[in-house]
């Protein structure tokens, strides 16, 4: 199996030599990664100007891209087939609302669109590893072992909030919802965005839920957001 791993907190981030580590019992690792931090990037591309390439090995290169262009340009440079594509592992959670700006997700999405199976990786809180350490061999014997993961389907994994020691166990989920409180605070001439959480979801089916609650969430995310029962809706009213 040929793995591609990306992330957005760059190639020199804890989390994503974590995660290259355990991948390697599952086939070859290749890593594409940001040479600069990402977060937020969302789903962005590379278009109007060249970027950085820094080869650290043969199957390891940094670029100075998103990490949509990470998927791009690993396609294109291995020049081979990737059977998996798996971004992260994100330093902090990705729940919720956090989908629509995650650069985490969007490598993931990526990979999706181009017909590979595509996952988002990220830990419980900022800065702190210790569950998905213990428990990602788990996580991922399930998920790859059984086949869990399919082209065109992102899966959106979260390991829970570090007051849990241990999670509970996995949860398959769907995306809940977290909203943030965004203030904006001017020094000198420039402005800064801040933005604190405001809302969690108490849906108990939800990823924000299973965060919150002890649980590693799997949450099989779609590529085309089309809102079928509504179009149908629309098309009722003549």
């Amino acid at each position: 199996m040929n793995i591609l791993v990306v992330n957005d907190d760059g190639i020199d981030a804890v989390g994503i030599s974590i995660l290259a580590k355990y991948l390697e019992k599952y086939g070859d690792v290749f890593i594409v990664a940001p040479l600069q931090q990402q977060s937020a990037n969302s789903h962005s591309l590379t278009i109007r100007r060249s970027f950085k390439v820094e080869k650290r090995s043969e199957r390891i290169y940094g670029i100075g891209g998103t990490p949509a262009d990470c998927v791009k340009f690993a396609k294109y440079k291995f020049d081979l087939e990737f059977d998996l594509v798996v971004s992260g592992i994100n330093d902090g959670p990705n729940l919720g609302n956090d989908i629509f700006y995650s650069g985490t997700v969007a490598g993931a999405t990526e990979a999706a669109l181009n017909s590979i199976p595509g996952i988002a990786v990220s830990v419980g809180s900022k800065n702190d590893f210790t569950l998905a350490k213990k428990e990602l061999e788990d996580v991922l014997d399930y998920v790859i072992n059984e086949k869990v993961y399919r082209n065109n389907i992102v899966l959106n994994i979260n390991f829970p909030n570090n007051k849990y020691s241990t999670s509970k166990g996995i949860r398959i989920t769907k995306q809940g919802v977290r909203k943030y409180e965004t203030v904006f605070e001017l020094s000198n001439d420039s402005y800064k965005n801040i933005a604190t959480l405001s809302l969690t979801d108490n849906d108990q089916d939800t990823d924000v839920y299973a965060w919150d609650n002890g649980y590693v969430s799997i949450t099989p995310l779609l590529i085309n957001r089309s809102h079928v029962n509504y179009i149908d809706e629309i098309k009722k009213r003549g």
